[in-house]
């Protein structure tokens, strides 16, 4: 029997894989020419030169479903293994084997294409999607130019808010908006992020928005997510019928508004002058104590860090008139109420992302279930209120303070005018929340502006023994009558508002007076006051943002 070499065998195998490989690179072609029927093919086969159609690959095998070659190699490759693999064997291979490999093959390249064609198709839809991004940004940019606004001349993402966050503060590039536009109009045309905001650039056009035209702008645009997220939901950001509602219960002396009406009209009694009179001896008592800490940090020498001091003190007054609880941070800097008021401010960068995006996107973001307020603060709120109202309801306590006031409103009216426990919550806590911080920072600024000019401190201290002389003591009355203290304070304010910007929102079409511009229902406004730095007035900024999208 012939026993072939080693060499024979290596050289058999090397041309049978050339082959294979020749084979299975024209084998998509050929499949394709199968099933097509190009070039005279049938169902059962392809015609050779001769006009016949051979036999079927089912017919050749019995039935079987292998697969023929048809690539051109024309049976080559069938041949030459039939051949050599025989002669080694002795024993000649039925065409199957080659029916087999090439099935094999085909088989491979298909699957190749499957996963490739997936592939491609994200390919192509990523491509579409960043093509319809592009025009969507490019839309939004041309929004003031489209008008015939002037306008700067933004920058994706940030729009005109470039540095925000690492260089400057956002009233400092309102300000600097603020001087470019100057001149060129009642208002300029600028962007936040890519949502067009007209910047007023005319004091008569700001006193018209707040004042006069106050009906078409009730409402704040401010985000608040009713549902998830209850602490957001009060008076201040409240909109529509909601609005109207809870000022109907607080408020019934304002007249303009629909959800924040009802809300303002629930409130507005307990802010009263007769209501904070009630509270005052509650805020003689925590000014007591923040004496004594004044007392001891100077006796100690050294500097006092104020507006850690004075945001302490704020916080005592504030938890103490609005909860009725003593939060102790004057003796405490690190209270569980100085924490979480520190916590709600000192937001972690990926909540102020939130934030900035749930503000631009309310609607999405309520769909979505955003929150911005952080769970733990949220859940400490709610649950401060509620056991500050189960313990009073139980042991039928009650206090001159901002709660007893709510659990009257809670308990005094029907069911379905009362305040909830929600309500409650969300009032109590804007109320700690706005008046702690604002009142701190407006108290360290005028303290330092009297520190810079002794002459006006000396005024001060005289206008407040003068005043304290002639009523007695320091009562609610004397604290009405310190005239040059409210200079001091109004000045301070005007100089360094703590907030720089109020926002509201087109209730209905409003047609900017002097100009055919029209601002639709459901644009966004924000104002606020930019000081000169010269002179004794200020130069007030208000800004409305007017793309519809973003409520």
């Amino acid at each position: 029997m012939f026993c072939p070499s080693n060499e024979t065998l290596q050289n058999i195998t090397e041309k049978t894989k050339l082959l294979a490989q020749k084979c299975t690179q024209q084998i998509r072609v050929s499949s394709d020419q199968q099933t097509s029927g190009s070039g005279g093919a049938t169902e059962g086969g392809q015609q050779d030169s001769t006009g016949k159609v051979p036999p079927s690959p089912a017919k050749e095998s019995g039935g079987s479903k292998s697969l023929r070659c048809l690539c051109p190699c024309k049976g080559t490759l069938s041949k030459i293994i039939a051949k050599k693999v025989g002669a080694v064997t002795g024993k000649e291979q039925p065409r199957s084997t080659t029916r087999w490999y090439v099935k094999s093959s085909r088989y491979q390249s298909k699957q190749f294409a499957v996963q490739v064609q997936p592939k491609i198709m994200l390919l192509y839809l990523t491509i579409l999607a960043l093509g319809l991004v592009v025009l969507w940004i490019r839309k939004r940019y041309s929004y003031w130019s489209d008008r015939g606004v002037i306008y700067l001349k933004p920058h994706f993402p940030s729009g005109n808010l470039q540095g925000v966050g690492r260089k400057q503060h956002r009233d400092q590039v309102i300000r600097r908006c603020y001087q470019q536009l100057k001149g060129s109009g009642p208002f300029g045309g600028i962007f936040f992020f890519t949502s067009p905001v007209a910047l007023a650039l005319d004091l008569d056009l700001v006193k018209s928005v707040l004042v006069k035209d106050f009906q078409h702008f009730h409402d704040r645009s401010v985000y608040y997510n009713e549902r998830d997220d209850p602490l957001s939901a009060h008076l201040f950001t409240m909109e529509g019928n909601k609005w109207r509602n809870l000022r109907a219960k607080l408020t019934p002396t304002f007249t303009s508004g629909t959800k924040w009406r009802n809300l303002r009209a629930k409130l507005t009694p307990t802010f009263t002058s007769g209501k904070m009179k009630m509270m005052f001896p509650t805020i003689l008592g925590v000014a007591d104590q923040f004496r004594q800490l004044l007392l001891k940090e100077a006796s100690g020498g050294g500097e006092v860090e104020m507006k850690e001091i004075l945001s302490r003190f704020t916080t005592d007054v504030i938890g103490s008139c609005a909860f009725g609880l003593e939060c102790n941070s004057l003796h405490d800097s690190e209270a569980v109420f100085r924490r979480m008021g520190r916590k709600v401010f000192e937001l972690p960068p990926g909540r102020i992302v939130m934030a900035t995006l749930a503000q631009q996107f309310r609607s999405i973001a309520r769909a979505l279930r955003i929150t911005i307020i952080d769970p733990d603060v949220s859940q400490f709120f709610m649950n401060v209120v509620r056991e500050t109202v189960e313990y009073r309801e139980k042991n039928r306590v009650e206090r001159n303070d901002f709660m007893n006031l709510l659990i009257k409103l809670k308990n005094g009216q029907p069911v379905e005018d009362g305040l909830t426990l929600e309500e409650i919550a969300a009032q109590a806590f804007v109320f700690f929340l706005a008046g702690f911080e604002t009142s701190s920072t407006a108290m360290s600024h005028c303290l330092y502006e009297l520190a810079q000019n002794p002459e006006l401190q000396e005024k001060a201290r005289a206008d407040v023994r003068e005043t304290i002389k002639k009523h007695g003591s320091l009562s609610y009355e004397a604290a009405q009558d310190m005239q040059y203290i409210g200079n001091c304070i109004n000045e301070s304010l005007r100089k360094y508002p703590p907030v720089g910007q109020l926002t509201r929102a087109v209730s209905k079409d409003y047609k900017v007076p002097g100009t055919d511009k029209i601002l639709a229902k459901g644009a966004t406004l924000r104002s606020g006051s930019v000081p000169s730095g010269a002179g004794r007035e200020a130069e007030s900024v208000l800004l409305f943002t007017v793309w519809r999208g973003s409520s």
